[in-house]
């Protein structure tokens, strides 16, 4: 079976030059899309042996796309970005990505980093996202995108609250910075603050708890961020 390189950058010709240099091994299939949500499309439908990512893409950050393919398998990563400063790489290392390559780059340099990634991994499928969680009497479905209340009623919630919501219950009882949940409702240029972050987790305790100001669910981790929490008290 031929090893399926997934390359995410909404410049065609780039996506071109990737899939060519790729396929010169011919034991190599490869899919090029332009958008982090067709990225997340092929990931659900399809087994991906190297992921080749630009950071700069139109609809999400492409740093964000990386920690949310790396939280969920082994995935080697290798980005793309015209970025020339040591903050990028030095956030993307973080993350865990495999590889970094600037823009402009030599093309047979990238070539070779491709076989280098590919040589030694084994397929790990992706751990399925759950599509729906309870709580408390609330239930979050992800395909319809709500969240009901035990009697059946709907609680609004805006797209972000939505987003913030399903990541910390994807990860119950574990304390995620600002910095990570920002890269979770991250869209293109459109990057809110941290206390946006503050503002957004105050607007989900009145819709969900009890006591807002004694949260259950929602709880604070001192300096660095919030956490779902399982057990109560």
């Amino acid at each position: 079976m031929k090893r399926h390189i997934l390359i995410v950058d909404d410049d065609e010709m780039i996506q071109a030059m990737v899939s060519f240099l790729a396929k010169e091994n011919h034991d190599v299939r490869t899919t090029q899309v332009g958008t982090g949500i067709d990225m997340h499309a092929i990931l659900q439908r399809d087994a991906v042996d190297l992921l080749v990512l630009d950071l700069g893409l139109p609809d999400e950050d492409g740093l964000a796309l990386a920690r949310q393919v790396r939280s969920r398998g082994t995935i080697p990563i290798i980005v793309l970005t015209g970025d020339q400063s040591k903050e990028s790489l030095i956030s993307a290392l973080e993350i865990g990505v495999n590889d970094f390559v600037r823009k402009p780059f030599d093309p047979y340099e990238l070539q070779l980093r491709i076989k280098n990634q590919l040589r030694d991994f084994k397929q790990q499928p992706l751990k399925p996202a759950r599509k729906n969680f309870s709580f408390g009497g609330y239930t979050l479905d992800n395909n319809s995108r709500t969240l009901t209340s035990k009697p059946g009623d709907h609680i609004h919630l805006t797209p972000n609250e939505f987003s913030i919501l399903t990541a910390l219950l994807r990860r119950p009882n574990f304390a995620f910075s600002r910095g990570e949940i920002l890269d979770v409702i991250a869209r293109g240029d459109e990057e809110p603050s941290d206390r946006a972050i503050d503002v957004y987790i105050a607007q989900l305790r009145r819709k969900i708890e009890q006591d807002p100001k004694r949260p259950q669910f929602l709880k604070s981790v001192r300096g660095y961020g919030y956490m779902f929490a399982t057990s109560r008290g």
